[in-house]
């Protein structure tokens, strides 16, 4: 089972019907802005936040800011675009948990 289905699997389990529908459209559609799959994506995640450096171990909180920047230049409702973004932050913490020495 790759890294999305355990994740939807988690959801599909522990969350109401409609915050699985949406965090799961917030991750397809992050996916495919981000042009890669989510094994890929989570091996880039645990390669930032292991690094020494500052900036690299944010990089995946800007890419939550400009995916969020961009789904509002899409069209997107503040509140659509909110919700997608909070399925990205889910799917980071529950998958990647942040390493305790930092």
């Amino acid at each position: 089972m790759n890294a999305k289905e355990k994740f939807l699997e988690h959801l599909r389990r522990g969350k109401k019907k409609s915050t699985y529908k949406s965090y799961k459209r917030g991750l397809e559609l992050f996916l495919e802005w981000y042009g890669k799959d989510a094994d890929t994506v989570l091996e880039e995640r645990k390669a930032d936040i292991t690094s020494e450096a500052l900036e690299r171990r944010k990089n995946f909180d800007y890419q939550v800011e400009y995916f969020y920047k961009w789904e509002l230049e899409q069209g997107y409702a503040l509140t659509s675009a909110r919700t997608n973004t909070l399925g990205i932050v889910q799917f980071f913490r529950l998958s990647v948990p942040l390493p305790t020495n930092i």
